[in-house]
């Protein structure tokens, strides 16, 4: 196979104007023959384009995602290797420079490598064409940092995660000569303690970064709270001024009063943000509602005590004009949509995800209420114990004509016949006439349920149904398979299922993919009619 410029490569991973790039690289594969994979640069392209939430970018996601089953399965390989590779230390990097050369790698993973070996492979030629690696290490070698500065300067890597499997006793150290590497916009520190990242950020990490993570990996009291400066200096633009995402988890914040940003500084084009796993001071939330955020997502955190937070809330859903909020956590829920009902938010948002969420009665109510005032695209919901009801009531409040995707959580202990009810109401309410894919999680999915929801449904254009630990019997697939209630239907996923192992024969123009780990897949083959 002719492998493209690597120029235009480079270009579509990590330039200025990706989209461009990627049309390009696309136009390029049609020409060697490669419609494949044209079809999935030009997705690539497109999702990058859509807006986030938008219609287009939920046809984008779908259309990746059956592409890259079908066409990347990772099953077929151009050369075979033996179930068992064994070899000497010393002839480790030989025999792996002989694997890697045979196909056009781009990422790699590395893990627990003795320092000379890893040395001598990542001196190979192999290693300048990687755009991603990921490196686990429980310690890191003092040789490691004049290897890193070698190499840094012809490396394309554009995705670096350096994630600790311990505490390390020593981290990298300032080197005197910059070890930027140009391309490089997305880094993954985890583990590593907050007094040393900023040195070797300040050193590794080039303007164009867009993404930075870091997760406390390891409850050992070492790591100091990160403080008001500390995080504004992460957030400026005169650190990072391309920088549009980040992800702190576990992290300890300092406690401190609310200050103003520094004049003399201004902020990075933040647009995604995520905090999980912490005690989250009113400050840390008070520094984040200036930016032009579009994703924020809140996982599992609690709130330090102080008097401020009823003000800090009130202004962070004055001043969001979100499009995507994740809430995952019981915390503050039952406030949550009262609170949104008389903010920015009630018609910014296109996506909303309660995910884990354990609701309330009065925390479904609120949301029920303000469900008809809103324009969602995309609707994670865990009903909780009152799954039947609930369906019965988002049959009456969803707003018709805008939502794609639907996902609903619930662990009903109903009988068979309310459940069908609920999810005949459901399938047949206009609010999810025009649903791309849908995803239920609801405990059971009897023959009898499975037979009503497929006479009900009324989504004519639905492309993927999922469906997570229903009990559902062979017998009810079948129907699904050969129902012709969804004309538009491409991609079943069953997950959690008794009998996931089992091959299934064709049915129709059904076809079941050849996955040995993870969910169950059906797609239609549309050359099989």
């Amino acid at each position: 196979m002719t492998m493209p410029p690597e120029a235009l490569i480079a270009a579509a991973y990590a330039g200025d104007d990706r989209t461009t790039a990627q049309f390009a690289l696309a136009d390029w594969c049609e020409e060697q023959g490669n419609p494949q994979l044209a079809a999935w640069w030009r997705l690539v392209a497109r999702q990058r384009e859509a807006e986030l939430g938008s219609p287009e970018s939920i046809d984008a996601d779908i259309d990746l995602e059956r592409l890259r089953w079908l066409n990347f399965p990772g099953e077929s390989w151009d050369f075979q290797l033996p179930p068992v590779v064994a070899c000497e230390t010393r002839e480790y990097p030989e025999v792996a420079q002989e694997m890697l050369s045979r196909g056009p790698n781009r990422s790699a993973r590395l893990q627990q490598s003795r320092l000379d070996p890893l040395q001598d492979l990542m001196r190979s030629p192999w290693t300048s064409q990687l755009h991603s690696l990921e490196y686990r290490y429980p310690i890191w070698f003092a040789a490691w940092d004049d290897l890193w500065a070698e190499m840094a300067a012809g490396m394309l890597l554009c995705d670096l995660r350096l994630r600790a499997t311990r505490p390390p006793r020593r981290w990298p150290a300032e080197h005197p000569d910059p070890m930027r590497l140009p391309n490089l916009r997305s880094l993954d520190l985890s583990g590593w303690p907050w007094p040393t990242m900023i040195p070797s950020i300040r050193q590794w990490a080039h303007p164009r970064l867009e993404r930075l993570t870091w997760q406390n990996e390891f409850a050992t009291g070492e790591i100091p709270p990160m403080n008001q400066p500390q995080l504004i200096e992460w957030l400026s633009a005169e650190r990072f001024p391309r920088l549009s995402r980040v992800a702190f988890d576990s992290v300890e914040w300092q406690p401190e009063l609310i200050r103003a940003w520094p004049a003399n500084s201004t902020r990075a084009p933040l647009r995604r943000v995520r905090l999980a796993g912490s005690e989250i001071m009113p400050w840390v939330i008070h520094q984040f509602t200036d930016f032009p955020l579009e994703h924020f997502e809140v996982d599992h955190i609690t709130f330090g005590d102080s008097s401020e937070w009823e003000s800090v809330l009130d202004r962070f859903f004055d001043a969001m004009r979100l499009r995507s909020f994740w809430w995952v956590g019981d915390l503050g829920i039952e406030q949550l949509f009262p609170r949104m009902a008389q903010s920015p938010l009630r018609d910014s948002l296109r996506i909303l995800s309660l995910r884990q969420c354990d609701l309330t009665i009065r925390a479904i109510s609120g949301l029920l209420d303000l469900l008809p005032q809103m324009q969602l695209t995309q609707f994670d919901l865990p009903c909780g114990e009152f799954g039947a009801d609930v369906l019965l009531s988002l049959a009456e409040r969803l707003p018709p004509g805008q939502l794609r995707r639907l996902s609903l959580e619930a662990w009903l202990h109903q009988p068979p016949i309310t459940i069908a009810e609920g999810i005949a109401r459901l399938a047949s309410s206009p609010g999810v006439r025009e649903l791309r894919s849908l995803s239920l999680q609801l405990g059971t999915f009897a023959d009898g349920v499975m037979r009503t929801f497929l006479h009900n449904a009324q989504m004519p254009h639905l492309r993927a149904i999922e469906l997570i630990d229903t009990g559902m019997s062979p017998h009810a697939l079948g129907m699904l398979l050969r129902s012709e209630t969804f004309p538009e239907l491409e991609v079943i996923r069953i997950r959690g299922e008794p009998w996931r192992d089992k091959r299934f024969s064709p049915i129709g123009n059904w076809r079941q993919l050849p996955t040995e780990y993870g969910p169950v897949i059906f797609y239609r083959d549309r050359n099989d009619a």
